[in-house]
């Protein structure tokens, strides 16, 4: 699992300690999930293929872990969502029409 920001320290070295910390533990399970495989290949064992499959689940959740962590916290609010539209420059004065045709 990964942290919640106010659990997370201050300090920018423990930081990068434990990001470094984490590659290495990503690093470790994807070469696990690989000796895995080849342990697995050409037989037919389901024991393995089950224990590589659930390390590579694992891999990927610790990876979308990762990625949503890392990305910014932003709220939308109303404003923000409305695209901006430059308003007209002077020489070029809106025009309101009437519907004088009443049918």
């Amino acid at each position: 699992m990964s942290p919640d920001a106010a659990s997370l320290p201050d300090d920018i070295a423990l930081l990068k300690v434990m990001l470094i910390a984490a590659g290495a533990e990503l690093e470790q399970l994807r070469m696990q999930v690989a000796r895995l495989r080849r342990m697995a290949f050409g037989r037919s064992s389901e024991k393995l293929t089950h224990q590589a499959d659930q390390l590579e689940l694992g891999l990927e959740e610790r990876e979308a872990e990762a990625a949503t962590a890392a990305m910014p916290v932003a709220t939308l609010t109303r404003e923000t969502a409305k695209p901006y539209r430059q308003p007209l420059p002077d020489h070029l004065a809106p025009v309101h029409y009437q519907d004088t045709d009443s049918r």
